[in-house]
């Protein structure tokens, strides 16, 4: 899943207008992701800071942000799931030859087409631990992450 924009939004406080700096904020734990301001100001009174999250998520869970603005600061925590699950009919509804594939939304995992007997089955399957799956060699790779549509 490519996360185009998700919004973080911040109240913010202050009494005079004050001019803040951009930044970009990679996460940790499910890494692949990057939360950015853009530089600004903070209006008197209320007002918002919003962070765009941006990038390709490798693996699901947690992705964690750690945010410092105006001396303040906290950790965002956003929970990855998948955007799409295949259906056990996935493959031939996408008329898909057998051979593995890209899981949707995911690098750290990819879908088997195979036929038994006549009856093409979807399989799922994850790549080990430091790993993503490369569509263009169709292996699980270590390092590999890189985002793709």
């Amino acid at each position: 899943m490519q996360y185009r924009e998700l919004p973080l939004r911040f109240l913010i406080q202050e009494e005079t207008e004050v001019a803040y700096n951009g930044q970009s904020v990679n996460s940790t734990g499910v890494t692949g992701l990057t939360a950015t301001l853009v530089p600004g100001n903070f209006a008197a009174g209320n007002g918002n800071l919003t962070y765009t999250v941006t990038g390709t998520p490798v693996g699901e869970g947690t992705a964690s942000f750690a945010i410092s603005v105006g001396g303040q600061a906290c950790t965002v925590n956003v929970t990855v799931q998948p955007a799409v699950s295949p259906s056990n009919n996935y493959c031939v509804d996408k008329g898909l030859p057998d051979g593995n594939y890209v899981y949707p939304g995911y690098v750290q995992r990819y879908i088997k087409c195979i036929t038994i007997s006549g009856t093409k089955y979807t399989q799922p399957y994850t790549c080990p631990s430091g790993s993503g799956f490369n569509p263009n060699t169709k292996l699980c790779e270590v390092g590999y992450g890189a985002p793709y549509n």
